[in-house]
């Protein structure tokens, strides 16, 4: 849906709007079998994700439940392949039933996250179970074993599907689509990447690297934007909005999660992309693409309210890790540029209300500072990838390599013992140099919202 913002007064801008878009998303959950809406039903991962920072936020019971129901629904019907596991669709039915059996990768990343995360506040053992079984899945079937990465999709064959397990082997599998697409692959790096941390799966994160270096060597072009989509050695339209961000939230997840340094540069790299593609009268990201004049229906620009949303928090997440505070003015222009908005879009705002939580409260900021080959670096990061706090952020910070990178957030660099900045924004709360006195600070800076 593309819709141009319509510019609200500064009294719109404020809180209140993430009040509404809880109240939206809310008002279509179905208390009795799960997810959002009530004819057919599609599973919105983004609305249960906002669901998750919701409930501990507010340490409401009753938006647990909305998550709650809504993975064990999907779980417990018939989205989910019992027989080789990963998400179909969307199912005919509001209790999930009849499902349209094509599967794809964007859904399965955006589930995997979602079950990965409900794990780790609620410690039911089935979530767990289901995650895997989407990371099965993803590995056995829609892997490209020659470029490293995921395919997009593998197409519906209701017949197949209807078929017991033991007929199934004796037929052929649906075919896979032989296309990886930048949006589903970015998002599948980072669904990896945090399997890979929160189960202790250096598998995952093994192929969530091998996934990013075909990102970053097929897909990404320095100072243009990322490629929409490869297949046989082909690449397609080049610089949409959507693919840049996409790959922009994976690479900063991957210096997140690994320290990665050359993955930092080409985060910043698509920082100054996103940045080119800013309306500089009104704010917003305008949409074109960036690899052929001849398309010029295509290079048409319109901003849309979900895409937008995800630069916002794709910039603020990088203004704080960057230590660059005028991508949060940049951000800002883009959220207050849509406040209008987001009652025409219902449970769809809801990647807009994660951008909006993320500038209206600063994010807990964990810089572990210290050598990358000592043990003491290596057990403060591993708490600090392994809690979850709604928007967290991990920096590693090696004071050989990372001189200015230390310089830019004020701490000095030295060659003394590991330790780990706890931040509240730009507020230290703590620098600690145990893992057990890093746990605790983050379980103090979560109690306090």
């Amino acid at each position: 849906m593309a819709v141009a913002g319509r510019r609200g007064s500064d009294d719109d801008f404020t809180p209140a709007i993430l009040e509404r878009i809880a109240q939206a998303i809310g008002s279509s959950f179905d208390a009795a079998h799960g997810g959002f809406g009530s004819g057919q039903k599609f599973p919105h991962p983004e609305a249960i994700d906002f669901a998750l920072l919701w409930a501990e936020r507010r340490r409401d019971p009753a938006w647990q439940e909305v998550v709650l129901r809504s993975l064990v629904g999907m779980a417990q019907g018939a989205l989910l392949d019992p027989v080789t596991g990963g998400f179909f669709r969307h199912c005919a039915t509001r209790d999930w039933r009849q499902p349209c059996t094509e599967k794809l990768l964007l859904t399965q990343a955006g589930l995997l996250r979602n079950y990965l995360e409900a794990w780790q506040i609620f410690r039911r053992d089935e979530l767990r179970k289901v995650a895997q079984k989407v990371l099965a899945y993803v590995e056995h079937t829609l892997r490209d074993p020659v470029g490293g990465g995921w395919f997009a999709a593998q197409e519906a064959n209701d017949a197949w599907y209807a078929l017991p397990e033991r007929l199934r082997a004796d037929r052929k599998p649906p075919r896979v689509e032989l296309v990886v697409e930048a949006r589903p692959l970015a998002a599948a790096i980072s669904a990896f990447l945090k399997a890979g941390a929160v189960l202790r799966d250096e598998t995952a994160t093994r192929r969530a690297l091998e996934a990013t270096r075909f990102l970053v060597d097929a897909m990404v072009v320095r100072g243009r934007g990322v490629y929409h989509s490869a297949a046989g050695g082909e690449r397609q339209i080049l610089g949409l909005l959507g693919d840049t961000v996409f790959a922009l939230r994976a690479l900063l997840h991957v210096v997140q999660y690994t320290g990665d340094r050359a993955c930092l540069e080409v985060a910043e790299d698509l920082v100054g992309v996103v940045l080119a593609k800013e309306s500089a009268r009104y704010g917003g990201f305008f949409d074109a693409r960036d690899d052929s004049p001849h398309f010029a229906q295509a290079r048409r620009r319109h901003e849309t309210l979900q895409e937008n949303g995800l630069a916002a928090e794709a910039l603020l997440r990088a203004g704080w890790l960057f230590a660059r505070p005028e991508l949060h003015a940049v951000a800002e222009r883009a959220l207050r540029h849509f406040a209008a908005d987001h009652p025409l879009f219902g449970y769809h705002a809801a990647e807009y209300g994660r951008a909006l939580d993320l500038h209206f409260h600063p994010p807990l900021l964990l810089l572990v500072a210290g050598d990358a080959a000592d043990p003491r670096t290596a057990a403060l990061l591993e708490v600090a990838r392994r809690s979850w706090v709604p928007s967290k952020l991990v920096l590693p910070l090696d004071p050989v390599h990372d001189g200015a990178r230390l310089e830019r957030h004020g701490i000095v660099a030295s060659g003394a013992t590991a330790r780990a900045h706890v931040r509240v924004g730009e507020r230290e709360i703590a620098c600690v140099h145990s893992p057990e006195a890093l746990a605790d600070a983050i379980a103090a800076a979560a109690a306090q919202g």
